[in-house]
C-alpha cells in the first residue's frame, strides 16, 4: 500500500485476559508512526478504532500476545496488525 507503520510506544494494554472472565474487554492505545509519499506523521491508534489519512484508512486490527493473567507482558514481544485502505 505505500505505508511504513512503526510503532513507536504501547500507551496502554487493559484487554481482559484470555483466562479470567471481566465486566469489560479493555483495549490497546499504542503510538506509530506513519510513512508514505507525502512524509511521516504520527498517530495514535486504539484496537478497532480506524485513523483517516490523506491517503486512505488504517485501522488497528489485531495484537498478539493474547492477554494471559500469570503471564507478565513484555513490551518487545508485541506484533500489531493494521488494515490498511487506499482512497
Amino acid at each position: 500500500a505505500g505505508i511504513t507503520i512503526s510503532p513507536i510506544d504501547l500507551l496502554e494494554d487493559s484487554r481482559c485476559p484470555t483466562d479470567v472472565t471481566c465486566i469489560q474487554a479493555g483495549t490497546v492505545r499504542m503510538r506509530a508512526a506513519v510513512a508514505d509519499a507525502g512524509g511521516t506523521a504520527t498517530y495514535e491508534f486504539r484496537l478497532g478504532n480506524t485513523i483517516t489519512t490523506a491517503r486512505g484508512t488504517i485501522q488497528l486490527v489485531g495484537v498478539t500476545p493474547e492477554s494471559i493473567s500469570t503471564v507478565t507482558k513484555v513490551p518487545s514481544n508485541y506484533r500489531f496488525t493494521f488494515q490498511v485502505t487506499n482512497r
